[in-house]
């Protein structure tokens, strides 16, 4: 299928060429504009504003990117580049989308303030566009053809009050080119990663003609682009097979016990969790190293209640058994080091299991992308202008998850296996007799092992392991605990009484035989843009009018498509395996392994059929080994769709122009309009979820169409109060404010104010004030419930109980877990698994609100000639924001009080017998509460080294530096659902560098430029500092730490003559790598250095 699209694509892509050259001739290029029409272009609509003004006089802080910029970067995707600007770090690149739900795969979303993408408005020339990413508004923007873009505009700070919800925290419009003319085709490759394991290829054409006399103008682009797939275990960060590995626990009492918590593990990591061909592990209670005074390793505890924990299966020496081709017994060799925390200890070094870099998930997925715009615009009149674009883009992005993973119990039973109630298998939610609900990926099969019925498919020697098994019973002590430290003063917890027949076991495995689980996404973009404009010079008061009326509509529609989800109970009937019989001769010889539900049908026992496919087409498989499951593909796996579609309606009109002038200071201008939009949602699956047969599916359920509208006036003025004064050169204030009725939330009002106060040539002074709003929107409010899987950390277990610091909580909850009919000696049964529950949408949502300011300093002295400063303070708060609060806090709050929480205690259930957790529900809140502040600012000089070293210097040419950066003086959050003061402080931490900063240094000379940019950004805690406060024993310095980053690239460019050009460079020089402990956090660069070329070519 991808074979046949990419074929079809570069013939749309030569066609496109082949017609545009054979259309009338073409101006060589654009001609370089003359004094008039520049100074025509010095009242412009700059973003943040719908009045004309100069581009230095905008009152919002503003930053400029031109489309050449992001072409000489080398940077495959435009999001790539962007965030990157110290404002846009934490924007959604592509490889934060492998592993997401449905819909999300190679979206490119910004996010200004690192505040969330829902909250930044991204515009095409100043238009609403249709969001990608289902049930929201976010836009992706890499659907715009690259060589379309004459610049991006970045404006931080409230603009709800000039364009409506969702600029909380700022906007992000992307200006296209106008009155284009002539034909320009660019080409550029780059690899991708290290080592040139992936590569990233484009070819942009973009085609303008003006015609009537330069009445009309028509243009036409497209774009064909095609990346590689990255996976994770093609970083080197992933080859090197190193980790920081948690080596002692604090409990109470304990923090400080002269043993590093964390140390860093170097080369030949491996985990044994679940390694190529399983690891089986026979049923058994506490070891005798699980006991109170060793905290490292925590209670665990198996009884016959609870025969499918974890508990009952840890992995250990005496118990586990690995597994070579065809179900060879292998003895587990643990290797020079063992992770010694935690129940399973699955790492080791230097051993047996599986190197990180095998089996990895994508960290960047496939894509290929077409994308295609038309456009034209047509002088009706001397001052009547009708204009038209349309937008199609087709988007194909692959994307594997890691392979499925089961734990699965075998139990033995000497009954004959047709007498037992069929199905053989206890699986999650399988409503059998005596069966009952283990987890999402667990379930049991018994085993026969009368003469003649054993599975054949089992190793001999694991049915007798599990045949003789027997387990230590324990009894539990009264724990008299510490008063200070909280653990028991007596010196075993638990005390052995004797051993009882357990026959179980049970294997942990990934299902690699089947490969990765490969989702494909195909996602189309329609947009359509048409509408009228003009201006007067006078239409009543009003002078220099203009005016603008235009219809918008767009829609994005995605088919996704999930291949080999496993089907749990075909997946069963596989593994549940006997020996052929000669009471059935159909099925083949006896002694054939055969499936146990072909021997039913052949019975004509328990209503099953030979002829249906569910069980003619069983085939029989094995955990045991690598290739065991191989030959069950066909049988268990099963392709799994659904469809998504964003659409939005937009009508904006507007006005603006000049009022009067009272006092010499100018005209008061203003901009008077309103505008109605409707966004709608829908999502349909075409595999009902709610059916149990498949696992780790991503499809949910359906969302029927939904919609909202909104209707919304605005207005806008400046006020210019002082020209030519002895205390200002010009000096004018201005403000917005805009009304929105929403058929959701009811009515909002936003406003903003600003002043410029110019004193001189040299120096300008600004500051903005605003309240803005985002509405909830599509998917927060009306996402129908679905089923979700999050781990919970039981704060009525009493391992937990007891590692808890706070006396008054670990207290609290000794009273409240009690006052719930829950025993002291309760122990989690399940610690390590996830917990069944339900997610959904909330119509109870409020708008969020924020309030923003901004104070700035631009500085452009004349005695130094290009350059040019600019420095932004800015403040945000965000209040009420929209979050799915944290489970875990949810469960926390019920019984961290001096009493139950009944709110928060009603979202969720326990098992009336075990008491574990087996249910809760989620749906997103207005509780949050976000603040920023900080310093942008942005210095640029230039000067030719000739004129300024004189004509004998050794170096010709000129130099052009710049440096963008940005530093975060307090950015903290407000999360905790359960105490609204309580603050969570990001400035400084992972994520949320204190200072970052971009510099350019570029030398030009004649038509040859060579560029280097740094990249750097300061160091960051990986918890807040005070968290090592008396707890120096966490971890060495180092590891407390990122470390600073910096990043050097470079490129060189030369132009030909004026129809040719050409650029390479290199991206992270030095191939620098990201720290050990952050892993894949793309704020920092994990591809390592790589290399990109292109051309361009006007005509």
């Amino acid at each position: 299928m991808r074979k046949t699209k990419r074929a079809f694509a570069l013939r749309a892509f030569l066609a496109a060429s082949v017609s545009t050259v054979a259309m009338t001739s073409f101006a060589v290029a654009q001609d370089p504009a003359d004094d008039e029409e520049e100074a025509a272009k010095d009242e412009i609509v700059v973003t943040g504003s719908r009045i004309g003004r100069g581009a230095l006089d905008a009152p919002q802080p503003l930053q400029q990117f031109t489309g050449e910029d992001i072409t000489l970067s080398g940077e495959p995707n435009i999001v790539d580049y962007l965030a990157d600007v110290p404002a846009l770090q934490g924007s959604t690149v592509p490889e934060d989308t492998t592993g997401a739900g449905l819909g999300d795969g190679g979206l490119s979303l910004l996010n200004l303030r690192q505040l969330g993408s829902a909250r930044t408005l991204v515009l095409v020339d100043g238009r609403r566009h249709v969001g990608a990413n289902p049930g929201t508004s976010s836009v992706d923007v890499d659907s715009i053809p690259r060589l379309l873009i004459e610049s991006v505009d970045v404006v931080t700070g409230a603009n709800s009050a000039v364009y409506g919800a969702d600029a909380v925290s700022g906007v992000v419009n992307f200006v296209l080119k106008d009155d284009f003319e002539g034909l320009t085709v660019d080409a550029a490759g780059a690899s991708i990663a290290q080592g040139f394991e992936g590569y990233n290829y484009r070819a942009s054409l973009l085609a303008g003609k003006n015609l009537f006399d330069d009445r009309m103008n028509i243009y036409v682009a497209a774009e064909y682009e095609n990346s590689d797939e990255i996976k994770q275990g093609q970083l080197d960060l992933d080859i090197a097979d190193s980790r920081l590995v948690n080596v002692d626990l604090d409990f109470t009492g304990q923090i400080n016990d002269g043993v590093l918590d964390n140390v860093a593990v170097f080369g030949n990591l491996r985990t044994i969790s679940r390694p190529t061909g399983g690891i089986f592990t026979l049923g058994h209670d506490i070891r005798q190293n699980g006991i109170q005074n060793n905290v490292n390793v925590p209670f665990v505890s198996c009884s016959t209640t609870s025969v499918t924990s974890g508990n009952c299966f840890i992995i250990d020496p005496p118990f586990s058994s690995l597994f070579g081709p065809g179900g060879t017994v292998i003895t587990p060799n643990y290797g020079t080091f063992r992770s010694p925390t935690g129940s399973l200890r699955t790492l080791v070094q230097n051993g047996s299991g599986d190197p990180f870099s095998l089996f990895q998930a994508s960290q960047l997925p496939e894509a290929e992308a077409m994308r295609f715009q038309a456009g034209m615009k047509f002088e009706l009149t001397n001052n009547i202008e009708f204009f038209a674009e349309g937008k199609y883009v087709d988007e194909d992005v692959l994307d594997n998850f890691q392979p499925a993973f089961f734990d699965v119990q075998f139990e033995t039973t000497g009954v004959a296996p047709t007498s037992l109630t069929a199905p053989n298998q206890d699986t999650f939610a399988f409503p059998q007799p005596g069966g009952f609900l283990t987890s999402l990926n667990q379930f049991r099969l018994r085993i026969f092992n009368t003469p003649g019925n054993v599975n054949p498919l089992i190793p001999a020697s694991i049915v007798s392991a599990i045949a003789a098994n027997t387990r230590t019973t324990y009894a539990s002590n009264t724990c008299s605990p510490d008063p200070v430290t909280g653990l028991c003063t007596n010196p075993l917890f638990y005390t052995p009484t004797g051993s009882v027949a357990f026959p179980v076991g049970q294997i942990r495995v990934f299902t690699t035989d089947y490969g990765d689980r490969p989702q494909d996404l195909n996602r189309t973009t329609y947009r359509a843009v048409g509408g009228f404009r003009g201006s007067m010079d006078q239409f009543g008061f009003i002078d220099n009018m203009n005016w603008e009326v235009g219809y918008t509509y767009g829609s994005v529609s995605d088919e996704n498509r999930e291949f080999g989800t496993i089907d749990v109970f075909r997946f069963a009937n596989s593994l549940d395996v006997v020996p052929n019989t000669a009471a059935t001769p159909s099925l083949g010889p006896v002694g054939t392994p055969v499936c146990r539900v072909k021997v039913l049908a052949a019975l004509g026992l328990f209503g099953f059929s030979p002829t249906d496919p569910y069980v003619a087409e069983c085939i029989p498989g094995s955990l045991f080994g690598a290739g065991g499951l191989t030959p069950t593909a066909p049988y268990v796996l099963t392709d799994l769709g659904r469809t998504n579609k964003n659409a939005q309606h937009d009508v904006l009109a507007f006005m603006s122009g000049d009022l009067f002038d009272l006092w010499g200071a100018g005209p008061v201008q203003f901009s008077l309009g309103g505008e109605w939009r409707r966004e709608s949602t829908q999502g349909t699956v075409d595999y009902a979820p709610t059916d149990p047969r498949t696992l780790f599916a991503n499809t949910g359920l359906d969302f029927p169409k939904t919609s909202f509208g909104v209707k919304e006036g605005f207005f806008e003025a400046r006020i210019p109060l002082l020209a030519d004064s002895f205390i200002a050169q010009s000096l004018e204030v201005g403000g917005a404010v805009r009304v929105s009725d929403y058929s959701s939330i009811g009515t909002t009002t936003t406003w903003n104010t600003n002043a410029v106060w110019e004193w001189n040539d040299q120096v300008t002074l600004r500051g903005t004030y605003g309240v803005a709003v985002r509405a909830p929107n599509l998917s927060e409010l009306f996402s129908p419930p679905g089923q979700t899987f999050l781990q919970i950390t039981d704060p009525c277990s009493q391992p937990v109980i007891l590692g808890t610091v706070d006396a008054t909580i670990r207290n609290n909850r000794i009273a409240n877990c009690a006052a719930q009919g829950i025993p002291n000696t309760y122990v989690d049964p399940n610690p390590g698994s996830s917990n069944a529950g339900q997610q959904g949408g909330n119509s109870l949502l409020k708008a969020e609100k924020s309030r923003s300011w901004t104070a700035s300093l631009i500085y452009q002295p004349e005695w130094l000639d290009r350059f040019s400063m600019v420095v932004d303070f800015y403040g945000i708060e965000i209040t009420d924001a929209i979050a799915n609060p944290s489970i875990q806090a949810l469960v926390n709050g019920c019984y961290d009080g001096t009493s139950l929480n009944a709110n928060f205690c009603s979202l969720f259930t326990r098992d009336p017998g075990t008491f574990e957790i087996n249910f809760f529900n989620l749906s997103p809140v207005n509780f949050q509460a976000l603040k920023a502040r900080g310093i942008d600012y942005a210095f640029k000089f230039g000067f030719d080294l000739a004129d300024d070293w004189g004509q004998g210097g050794l170096i010709p040419g000129s130099i052009d530096f710049s440096l963008r950066g940005s530093y975060v003086m307090h950015r903290v959050d407000f999360v905790n659902v359960s105490d609204p003061n309580d603050q969570t402080e990001l400035d400084g931490t992972v994520n949320f560098p204190k200072n970052r900063f971009l510099v350019t240094t570029a030398w030009n000379y004649g038509k040859f430029r060579l560029a280097h940019d740094l990249d750097y950004f300061t160091s960051q805690d990986f918890e807040e500092a005070e968290s090592y406060i008396g707890n120096e024993d966490s971890g060495l310095q180092v590891y407390r730490k990122t470390g600073s980053w910096t990043q050097h690239d470079l490129t060189a460019s030369y132009e030909f003559n004026d129809n040719f050009s050409f650029r390479a460079g290199v991206v992270n020089l030095f191939d620098n790598e990201p720290p050990l402990r952050v892993l894949y956090n793309d704020l920092w660069d994990l591809w390592g250095r790589r290399y990109f070329i292109g051309a361009t070519a006007n005509f």
